[in-house]
């Protein structure tokens, strides 16, 4: 080979040149930051996304979580708060000493000493249960003339007409009276001078009496309702945030909440009642997750207020790192990629040289070589690609000669031996025994017909027509042999497709079907075979109803079959039609087989609609016949 020159290396650049114009270098800059940048970041993108979607429910369900804690252990405390309540109840009315004793005292106009040392007693239990600091006082109230009760904070009785806190008699008096116990937020002015009253939680407790279903006599909690928020307030997790409560009694009135909750108690009430589980309200123009519980103890429910920027915290803040990552990204690459765009269309200028050159069975020169890696692979490419070109040619025929061999070898398995003239010769000495036609001379002409069908060019294609009318002298021979053994039904439309099949298609089924079909069966078995043409393919079906297959030998056929290539070939039969099949449609065929025991096999062949050899344009030629 000659160097090429370099005016015709010249001009197939410009003309390169002229085809994509001046814009190649912003198409390549183009195509390099889609690439290397924009679907990188794009993805890093997406990525940041899914992992900011995965982190909000996995922060959600923290939350929530620990808002479920939370809440039960505020509910905790104030079934604590409540039972410790009612446990005034138990106290006075299972005690009768109690009950007999508290109405002398109040009912009584005598103050002896006997009830002054009781009243003493009574002020002292009274005083010690009301010392906690969520107590602010407790009252014992029964019913009497004098208007009179116990106070935890009073050393003697208090009468209704002096004592500064008298609503609570009010609210008694307008209840029903039952045995239930109930409750109601009050605001209390000890003094006139007072600006802020003291908000107490009354907790009013029946005592039971066992004379009446009803009752005027009352044990009066008051809880520090400031002093309560404040605890409760304080056990949030996120109380910074602005994370609030509230707690709605039985009568769906908001008793206790956060001091940030500046809806009115009739909003909140019915914001609150509509909560079914886990909702989102607005509450000082901020969305609130709002999560709630009832306690199956005393009826109350419990309510925390969650704001929803708490739950996109974290993923707010990855999501700004991955935007600011992707930002920097993108300045500091674009340079990189201008640089990158720049040496990519030099190389692909030298690549197209190179192509150029071996396109005309020429090489550069040492010179017009660049010191570059890529230049070196690509000319060792184009230095194997003429030497695999012819590698891959020879492989091809020696692949097609093999495919040719492993035909005829197998072709002639079923081609026995025979001597035609001495089949003729056995014809007329049959015919002369007789003196005319007779069922031996027929069978031994039509089995000369089917020999000579076989060994006549065994490689030839046939057309569908032909192969039928070779398989009816087959079964003539088997008629003969097993005369009430069999019955065969074609089903097919005139004319028949124009295809071409290997020899000998029909003859490996119909031998299987009355060999192995029939078994021990001692009825005739019949077989029907339809041909259909269908677009792209004509199916052949093949259906007799003998003894069929059992399932684990069906299995292991379709096995054998799925493993043709390796699969032993000595004997005649449906592995050696599968082969053949193949190997003449290259593959473009299939075989399936469908059986049950004692109701028969199927056999259903798709041969594709080609009507020459494979590899042949014109059916007439030379070329599309093996020899």
């Amino acid at each position: 080979m000659q160097k090429i020159s370099q005016k015709p290396l010249k001009n197939t650049m410009e003309s390169y040149r002229e085809i994509t114009g001046r814009t190649f270098n912003r198409k390549q800059f183009r195509r390099t930051f889609i690439r290397y940048l924009l679907i990188p970041a794009a993805s890093l993108l997406i990525l940041g996304i899914f992992t900011c979607i995965i982190a909000y429910y996995s922060v959600f369900r923290v939350i929530k979580q620990n808002n479920n804690g939370t809440i039960h252990r505020i509910s905790d405390y104030m079934d604590q708060v409540l039972y410790e309540c009612e446990e005034l109840n138990y106290s006075y009315s299972n005690s009768i000493y109690l009950n007999i004793l508290l109405k002398r005292i109040l009912q009584s106009d005598e103050k002896d000493y006997e009830i002054s040392s009781s009243m003493s007693i009574l002020q002292s239990v009274m005083f010690s249960q009301s010392i906690q600091p969520h107590i602010h006082s407790i009252y014992i109230y029964y019913n009497n003339p004098y208007g009179r009760f116990l106070t935890s904070s009073e050393q003697s009785y208090s009468y209704l007409d002096s004592y500064y806190d008298t609503g609570w008699y009010t609210l008694c008096q307008q209840k029903t009276l039952e045995y239930r116990p109930w409750s109601a937020v009050r605001e209390l002015k000890r003094y006139s001078f007072e600006k802020v009253p003291v908000r107490v939680l009354t907790i009013f407790i029946p005592i039971k009496s066992s004379s009446s279903a009803q009752t005027s006599d009352y044990a009066i909690v008051n809880l520090n309702a400031s002093y309560m928020e404040t605890i409760i307030e304080n056990t949030l997790p996120s109380a910074d945030e602005g994370q609030m409560f509230a707690i709605m009694n039985e009568n769906g009135e908001i008793v206790l909440h956060s001091p940030g909750l500046t809806l009115t108690d009739r909003e909140i009430s019915r914001q609150l009642l509509a909560v079914n589980g886990l909702i989102r309200l607005k509450i000082a123009g901020r969305q609130h997750v709002v999560t709630s519980v009832r306690s199956a103890q005393n009826g109350w429910t419990y309510y925390i207020y969650t704001p929803q920027n708490v739950f996109f915290h974290v993923p707010a803040l990855m999501l700004s790192l991955i935007l600011l990552f992707v930002f920097l990204m993108i300045v500091i690459e674009i340079p990189l990629l201008a640089r990158l765009s720049k040496k990519s269309q030099s190389t692909l200028e030298n690549i197209i040289d190179i192509l150029d050159a071996a396109k005309h069975n020429q090489i550069l020169s040492k010179e017009n070589m660049r010191k570059d890696s890529y230049e070196y692979i690509i000319q060792s490419i184009l230095n194997k690609f003429i030497e695999n070109n012819l590698f891959q040619t020879q492989l091809s025929e020696r692949r097609y000669h093999m495919q040719v061999l492993e035909l005829l070898a197998l072709q002639s398995q079923i081609n026995p031996h025979f001597l035609f003239n001495t089949l003729h010769f056995i014809t007329w000495n049959a015919i002369a025994l007789t003196g005319g036609p007779n069922p031996a001379s027929e069978m031994i002409e039509s089995l000369s017909t089917l020999l000579n069908y076989t060994l006549r060019d065994p490689l030839m294609e046939v057309t569908l027509a032909e192969e039928i009318q070779c398989t009816v002298c087959y079964i003539d021979i088997l008629k003969a042999r097993f005369p009430d053994n069999f019955n065969i039904r074609w089903q097919f439309n005139e004319p028949l497709p124009e295809i071409k099949v290997p020899k000998l298609l029909f003859q490996p089924l119909i031998e299987n079907s009355i060999t192995h079909g029939a078994g021990s069966f001692r009825k005739a078995i019949s077989i029907d075979i339809r041909i259909e043409e269908f677009s792209g393919y004509t199916g052949i079906t093949l259906t007799d109803d003998g003894q069929g297959i059992l399932p684990s030998r069906l299995e292991e056929i379709r096995r054998q079959m799925s493993q043709a290539d390796s699969a032993d070939t000595k004997h005649v039969g449906l592995f050696n039609l599968y082969k053949r099949l193949r190997l003449f449609y290259s593959g473009g065929c299939s075989l399936t087989i469908n059986s049950k025991p004692s109701e028969g096999t199927t056999i259903h062949i798709k041969l594709p609609a080609v009507t020459s050899f494979p590899g042949c344009k014109d059916p007439d030629e030379d070329q599309c016949r093996l020899k």
